[in-house]
């Protein structure tokens, strides 16, 4: 396919911090349909007037950047009003990562500094016949987002009272077009909660959250909170000797989440990282009492347990970001430094009897180049 469209990036390094671009579109005319043509260096999430768009997680995937960049298209229709305002959050990804984590090589440090851009084209075809194309070009503009920091072997930090604003002119760059293939692979997405298996203190008084099997995801959280606090979370895969919480399998990885409170009701998950563990130890923001395993409802998912700030409102559940036995994405099992692509395969399993509160995601795909 042919495009007009232009790479973006931001007019000056934002470090760490994720930045958010935006166009803002006033519709003339009424679109019989509208399709948003789009991929990043780095991964993306797109929003349209506040509503996610599709449901790939870490979009556009993993392949060799060198060779090949896949684009998605999403069917937008549903989601135009007469003002539009179009926000894509960019990440490091496996992009812009440190891989593999544990070998310094000049080829490591090329990749881990390379700047994140934008592509994107949204067409619009109107009742009367005429079409539009509304392209990444230096009308655009961008701020520094929420995801206060996010990448592939640390985790993710974001700043729920944080609202972009100084909204900067975007600029161009030369950027690999001609690499541009369709989707090829299997999209990731969310398919499958479940739930912990039990929560418990370790002998060192860690509370650690064990979810009885290795899986691929992150956590996502609902809570009741004060603005400005903090709950902080650390991955694991398995338990030391003693049976306390033990990462230093992942080496450098630090393998954390944080997540900075608004006030009042909120939910939050990881949106531009994954992670590789069974356990997760609650470091900061959480009390934790009247835990249940084994309850009469399976389908309530509130009262029992809190923990939080406050409490928690609804169930934290883990959500996969990608499966174990396909090349397109590199996730063993784990999300630690080594990185193979290809593992044992993902397959469903019975839904446990107890409710904890907790929860994860997974899916299921088939091998694709990279």
């Amino acid at each position: 396919m042919k495009f007009n469209a232009q790479w973006i990036h931001t007019s000056k390094d934002t470090g760490d911090v994720c930045p958010v671009f935006r166009k803002e579109i006033t519709l003339e005319g009424k679109v019989k349909k509208a399709e948003l043509y789009i991929t990043a260096l780095g991964v993306y999430e797109a929003r349209l007037n506040g509503k996610r768009i599709g449901d790939y997680v870490l979009a556009p995937g993993w392949t060799s950047y060198d060779h090949r960049i896949q684009y998605q298209v999403y069917d937008v229709t549903d989601l135009l009003a007469e003002k539009n305002e179009l926000q894509v959050t960019v990440g490091k990804g496996w992009y812009a990562s440190p891989m593999p984590g544990w070998m310094e090589s000049p080829d490591k440090l090329r990749r881990k500094n390379r700047e994140r851009a934008l592509f994107a084209e949204l067409h619009l075809s109107c009742q009367d016949g005429s079409r539009e194309v509304i392209s990444t070009d230096p009308s655009w503009q961008w701020a520094e987002s929420p995801v206060r920091f996010s990448e592939i072997y640390d985790g993710e930090i974001c700043d729920g009272t944080f609202s972009p604003e100084e909204w900067q002119q975007a600029e161009t760059m030369e950027g690999p077009t001609e690499l541009l293939i369709p989707q090829e692979g299997e999209e990731i997405r969310e398919t499958e909660r479940i739930r912990a298996k039990e929560v418990f203190t370790t002998p060192a008084g860690e509370t650690v959250v064990d979810f009885g099997q290795e899986v691929t995801g992150y956590v996502e959280v609902s809570l009741t909170a004060g603005k400005g606090e903090r709950i902080r979370f650390l991955h694991g895969e398995v338990l030391d000797a003693e049976g306390n919480f033990y990462n230093a399998n992942y080496r450098s990885a630090k393998a954390e989440a944080e997540y900075i409170c608004r006030s009042g009701k909120q939910t939050w998950r990881p949106s531009l990282t994954f992670f590789g563990f069974r356990y997760i130890k609650l470091l900061r923001g959480f009390r934790v009492f009247g835990y249940q395993t084994d309850r009469a409802d399976p389908d309530r998912q509130a009262g029992d347990q809190r923990c939080g700030p406050d409490s928690w409102g609804r169930p934290i559940c883990f959500m996969s970001s990608a499966a174990t036995d396909m090349e397109i994405c590199p996730i063993p099992c784990c999300s630690g430094e080594s990185i193979r692509p290809g593992c044992i395969p993902w397959t469903k399993v019975p839904p446990r009897s107890g409710n904890t509160g907790m929860g994860l995601w997974r899916t299921g795909s088939s091998g694709v180049r990279i």
